[in-house]
């Protein structure tokens, strides 16, 4: 296949949302998230170092969200990428169930029927 078929077909793939784009917004809204901790975090350090007195608690604040926020940025994030996984999932699980012929096998019962006793 050349890259122009290529191309037009993963154009068709975005079109047709069969090509996902939420997962590659989500790693750099987890990029963004990170970065708002951190300067968030160090913003109230400064502020409170500017203060006099009741500062510590605001530094302690800023010292957990500089330490804390990432973690929990990374693990929000990855709870959403965990659907779109499954997701993949699924889709390879049905391309791997279709007969040549294209349409999906039927998958095996869970437990076979029961005969009939006594009949």
């Amino acid at each position: 296949m050349d890259d122009q078929s290529r191309g037009a077909e993963s154009i068709h793939d975005f079109l047709r949302f069969r090509k996902l784009v939420t997962p590659y917004v989500i790693e750099v809204l987890f990029w963004l998230e990170v970065l708002a901790f951190l300067v968030g975090g160090v913003l109230f350090i400064v502020g409170a170092s500017a203060e006099y007195g009741s500062g510590t608690a605001q530094i302690v604040e800023g010292v957990f969200m500089i330490l804390l926020g990432p973690v929990f940025a990374r693990i929000s994030c990855e709870l959403i990428m965990v659907l779109f996984g499954i997701h993949r999932t699924l889709g390879e699980i049905r391309d791997t169930m279709r007969c040549p012929g294209g349409n999906a096998t039927q998958l095996p019962a869970a437990f076979p029927a029961e005969t009939s006793k006594g009949a």
